[in-house]
């Protein structure tokens, strides 16, 4: 139901921790139960991902099926369960039997499956009787309390489960059930930054919408479903509580009889998760006993923290949360973590601003003297990029870039976000003079449009780095670069040199990367020269149609036909779909691909060539579905906002362009230059620009 609205809002983003156990790969492998000697197929994870973010309680949510079920194995017959490792540990006999009697007793088998397989057990189920196990076999209070843990992500992740089948169940909704939800949705994510979790993202947009709808007058027939929606996405995080607060709503409502199936299995799952989460408190307490290294500590007590939000015991999350702030290698992520959990409780005045602020800048000097160890700096690298606290670092970085080796260098612009004058100036001395002036342009190219191009054109006409070049002529964009990257383009792709190229037995992929990075390049900009150069580039390459390099010289050149085709003319050659976002192909793959778009574009090009861009562009909105005028009236504004998260990229660049025209406003200008810049990035254009709208709008014509 929210699939469309994931892809509007998020873009997911890697984001790294030590309890990402999530696979995108898994194989199957035979395995014997080590106390009833069954054969059974078990699987195990090649690779992991948490491209979903992670949950407050550090829950890893993956792309795809959740990959927790396939580290837990359980035998089908006995339902002995553990890790992998587990069945290949050795039992003594009478230690087998004493297994075999405490399983029949306590879990006694219930059903046999089709096929003899690990997950004959419900996933929770199997981490639950893993702890129990570990237990008998003497364990650490740390090891059995990340199992029940687990086993507690793992309840979550199954969502309502039946109470007489065991099974997950899901309910769908219809568009006009789900229409207020959606709604809420979009306008509370229509100002919402991305980040780099969408896990927590998504909770605290859900929090949003529960926070507007608690007093908001609807109608029943959508009042009940809206109550069920909420609390059912609120389940999908683990944030329970609010989640039975909204079940409850639901039930004063007349009709509740279609959900009351769901009701009693989404409180199920509440039941089976607490239960687990009240025992992983148990083990934790017990852990902070045995001596474990600080990190761990630091890990328990902040789980502790979490832990009792969640299950409603909140004197104990304050005391746990607080106790974060004495241990110095606490993570930044908790500390955000413990914001959030105390203004859940109503309890943010406890937070300790000052000891968070004397601690952020404890780390800001432990970050930077790590800057000075290659194995440590890339984590320190990201904190202080992110750190507010610039007056403090910039300098610091200046003087570790001038005195520092070429990996404490490298670290440190990796550090360094400033965008003062001073810190652009800095850089670009450093680009000039510095022993190997590679390092600073990833450190620049975010602020490209903000420079001037001389520096750049001098290193293009030099050839250094001339692919990492070329993006920041492109963003910089004035007539010096303009003219830079097409007489360089026209230098390039001539008939000698693809000819040469496409002859070589052994492929130049420096050469073919850089003619494609030339022919994007020049895509992007409104230049007429641009046209011929492509369009002259692409001939060559049919006309040397199956001869090495021209097969792929084909595909660049039709991507960036299609590029400038969409960019200059406003994607005025119409693409008939529903206004439902769609992913369109590119039209540069394969070659015979390439030959038919581009017989369509010189067909389109002929009729179309002397007509006002501006009216293509507007006729290119109306094909697409979007009520674009003329007239920059509030209606029109709204509605180029709304296309910048539209799925289709011709549709964000042009929106973005519109939108810059009209009101003058420019927010991350670098994106709108950018070929393949991702949905996430314009959604966090989009944001800004509706932040921009709330204060501005009255300036536009309200239709009638």
């Amino acid at each position: 139901m929210l699939k469309k609205l994931y892809f509007v809002f998020f873009i997911f983003a890697f984001i790294f921790f030590t309890h990402n156990i999530y696979a995108t790969r898994i194989t199957r492998k035979k395995a014997t139960c080590p106390v009833c000697d069954t054969q059974f197929t078990g699987e195990v994870v090649l690779s992991s991902n948490t491209f979903g973010g992670i949950d407050h309680d550090l829950c890893p949510h993956a792309m795809g099926a959740s990959p927790l079920s396939s580290y837990i194995w359980g035998c089908p017959e006995c339902n002995f369960c553990g890790y992998s490792d587990s069945f290949k540990k050795p039992f003594k006999d009478e230690d087998k039997q004493k297994i075999l009697t405490w399983l029949k007793s306590n879990y006694p088998k219930t059903h046999n499956s089709d096929q003899n397989v690990f997950n004959v057990l419900p996933t929770f189920k199997r981490y639950e009787i893993a702890a129990e196990l570990a237990k008998f076999n003497n364990e650490t209070n740390y090891n059995i309390a990340k199992l029940y843990l687990r086993g507690a992500w793992s309840a979550r992740h199954a969502g309502m489960v039946d109470a007489n089948s065991g099974e997950s169940l899901s309910l769908r909704m219809s568009s006009s059930e789900s229409v207020i939800f959606e709604e809420e949705f979009r306008k509370a994510g229509s100002k919402k930054l991305p980040t780099n979790n969408r896990a927590r993202e998504f909770t605290d947009l859900i929090l949003t919408v529960a926070n507007n709808l608690r007093t908001l007058n609807m109608p029943q027939d959508t009042a009940l479903p809206t109550y069920f929606i909420i609390a059912s996405q609120l389940r999908a995080m683990g944030e329970n509580s609010i989640a039975e607060e909204f079940l409850k709503k639901a039930e004063n409502i007349e009709g509740k009889e279609k959900f009351e199936k769901y009701f009693d299995a989404m409180r199920r799952s509440f039941k089976i998760e607490s239960e687990l989460q009240k025992k992983t408190i148990k083990y934790l307490l017990a852990s902070l006993d045995d001596k474990e290294p600080e990190p761990r500590v630091v890990e328990t007590t902040f789980l502790l923290g979490e832990l009792n939000r969640r299950i409603g015991n909140y004197d104990e999350a304050q005391k746990y949360y607080l106790r974060l702030f004495d241990y110095p290698s606490t993570p930044q992520l908790f500390f955000e973590t413990v914001d959030y959990g105390l203004k859940y409780m109503n309890r943010e005045d406890s937070f300790p601003v000052d000891k968070a602020e004397k601690f952020e800048k404890q780390r800001i000097e432990s970050s930077l003297a790590m800057l000075l160890n290659p194995f440590e700096g890339r984590e320190a690298a990201h904190f202080l990029h992110y750190s507010k606290h610039r007056d403090l670092i910039f300098p610091k970085l200046v003087e570790l870039i001038k005195t520092g080796d070429e990996d404490t260098v490298r670290l440190a612009f990796m550090a360094m976000s400033d965008e003062t004058q001073e810190a652009i100036d800095f850089r670009l001395d450093y680009l000039k003079n510095g022993k190997n002036p590679k390092i600073v342009l990833t450190s620049l190219i975010k602020l490209a449009h903000k420079l001037p191009s001389r520096p750049f054109i001098e290193l293009f006409e030099a050839e250094e780095f001339k692919r990492q070049i070329v993006d920041f002529l492109r963003v910089i964009g004035d007539k010096s670069a303009v003219d830079a990257l097409i007489g360089k383009a026209g230098a390039e792709l001539t008939v000698e040199k693809i000819t040469r190229l496409s002859e070589l037995e052994n492929r130049k992929y420096d050469e073919e990367q850089y003619h494609a990075s030339l022919l994007v390049a020049i895509a992007t900009l409104r230049d007429p020269r641009a046209l011929k150069i492509i369009t002259t580039a692409l001939d060559m390459a049919i006309e040397l149609e199956n001869k090495g390099y021209a097969n792929r010289l084909a595909e660049a050149a039709g991507t960036a036909l299609e590029i400038l085709f969409n960019r200059h003319f406003g994607f005025s050659y119409a693409y008939n779909r529903p206004r439902e976002p769609k992913e369109l192909k590119s039209a540069g793959t394969p070659n015979n691909r390439t030959k038919e778009a581009y017989e369509t574009f010189k067909k389109w090009y002929s009729a179309n060539q002397n007509k006002a861009i501006d009216i293509l562009v507007l006729k290119g909105y109306e094909d697409l579905g979007y009520k674009i005028t003329s007239t920059n009236d509030a209606d029109t504004i709204k509605e180029l906002v709304l296309g910048l998260s539209d799925s289709f990229h011709p549709l964000r660049v042009n929106s973005c362009k519109e939108l810059i025209k009209r009101v003058g406003a420019s927010f991350r200008a670098d994106v709108a230059l950018d070929p393949f810049a991702t949905p996430r990035e314009y959604q966090e254009v989009r944001a800004l620009y509706n932040v921009w709208l709330e204060e501005n709008i009255e300036k536009f014509k309200i239709k009638d």
